[in-house]
Parts: C-alpha cells; structure tokens; sequence
C-alpha cells in the first residue's frame, strides 16, 4: 500500500459490537457533514443512524479505529456490490463507507482501516477488493488510487433529474 500510518497514538482496529455503533454513527455523520460543507455529494449526514449501521453489521463487518479509547474511523466490508458492478462481474468483497474523524484527517487512519478491510477479504479467500465513490470526489479518487487501486469504470446511477455519477475501483490483493 502506498499510503501510509502516521497516526502519533496506537490504533486498535476491530469489528465493533452492537453497543459501539453510537460512536460509529457520529463519525459517519461527522465525515458526512465535512463533504456536505464542501460541496461534495458524496453522503447525506441524515441517511446515518443506528439502525442503518446495525443493518450493516448483520450484512457483513463493521470495522472502528480506537485511539484512546475513542472510535476515530470506520469501515464496512460486505459481499454486496450495490448493483454498481452488474456489468463487471467477479468474485470480489466490498468495501464501503470508510470515514475518519476530522481531527485525524491526513494521519494515515484511512490508509489503516483500508488495510484492515483488505486483510479481512483476503482472510476470506477473496483477491479482489471493491469499493467506489462519486466520480466527482477528485481527492478521494486520488486517495484509492495511491492506494493501489484502479479504476474500473465510471456508471451513471439515478434516473431523470436525480443521477450521479460513480467511480468504481478494483484492487487484487496478494496471496
């Protein structure tokens, strides 16, 4: 992985458990709002709850980043595309919603839990990681492809006056 960890405190990454996904849910948010601020359609920070995040959990693994205790980062891995990759099929895991919290922004945390989910799709026996993001996130693009992912295709989702586009990203992952 090119990006790199840099956070100045240890980080334990994890699934979380049913009584941690308030804090989950506030990063979420918080990340979310952040985009929102800049103008980046990439999450509503209202389309976040409890529920939402319990539903993931049954769905497949939600990961936290603990640092001092507190949640600073999250991650989702799941055998669900979305639909996204309908017409790139293959035998892949999917990474969603990786968010940090912004006092953390650029220490490496993402790069991190990316790593985490990696693993776990490895351990798995899977070799290929997806994950995609709204074509128009330039900075996030870059982060995905630095860190070693490429882009696969970009498909236009929604209908009429509620379309978007999204970048969809592959990595093959060793071993």
């Amino acid at each position: 992985m090119i990006c790199s960890i840099h956070h100045p405190q240890p980080l334990i990454i994890r699934p979380i458990r049913p009584e941690e996904i308030a804090p989950v849910v506030a990063v979420l948010r918080e990340a979310a709002q952040w985009l929102v601020e800049r103008g980046i359609r990439q999450w509503n920070p209202a389309e976040f709850d409890a529920a939402l995040v319990a539903r993931w959990m049954s769905a497949g693994v939600v990961f936290a980043a603990w640092s001092n205790g507190d949640v600073i980062g999250t991650v989702m891995v799941d055998g669900q595309d979305d639909g996204l990759w309908r017409h790139l099929p293959g035998h892949a895991r999917y990474i969603h919603k990786l968010a940090v919290s912004r006092r953390v922004a650029g220490q490496g945390v993402s790069c991190a839990l990316l790593q985490a989910a990696e693993e776990h799709i490895a351990g798995d026996g899977y070799s290929v990681a997806r994950l995609d993001c709204w074509a128009g996130n330039g900075p996030l693009r870059r982060f995905y492809t630095g860190a070693g992912y490429t882009l696969r295709a970009v498909v236009t989702e929604g209908s009429g006056d509620e379309t978007w586009e999204c970048a969809l990203f592959e990595k093959q992952l060793a071993g």
